[in-house]
């Protein structure tokens, strides 16, 4: 094999990975997360759907668009809007109702 082919050879398989590790990068973090839509996430947190779009945007929460959606319809993981709602309990000093039984 030729130092030509060689090269070819390494940048391709170069290529291959930095985009299937990109492609991985846009995909939801946890695969049978829940999505929730823009309202519905700020029902959850008792904020405004702009608000939950500032979020986003602004990288507090992932940014997941619907394939085929041309970036307009929004999502959010559930586990995410999960994860602030129990910062503003534990910031606020409001402890998780404990189940008895």
């Amino acid at each position: 094999m030729s130092l030509e082919e060689q090269i070819k050879n390494i940048v391709e398989d170069t290529v291959k990975r930095v985009l299937s590790d990109f492609i991985n990068d846009l995909r939801p973090k946890q695969p049978d997360s829940e999505l929730l839509k823009t309202k519905e996430a700020a029902a959850a947190l008792n904020c405004s759907d702009e608000y939950v779009r500032m979020l986003q945007n602004r990288g507090d929460l992932d940014l997941i668009f619907l394939p085929g959606s041309k970036r307009k319809l929004r999502r959010v993981l559930k586990s995410q809007v999960d994860e602030r709602l129990e910062e503003n309990r534990i910031k606020t000093g409001i402890k998780k109702k404990a189940h008895t039984k």
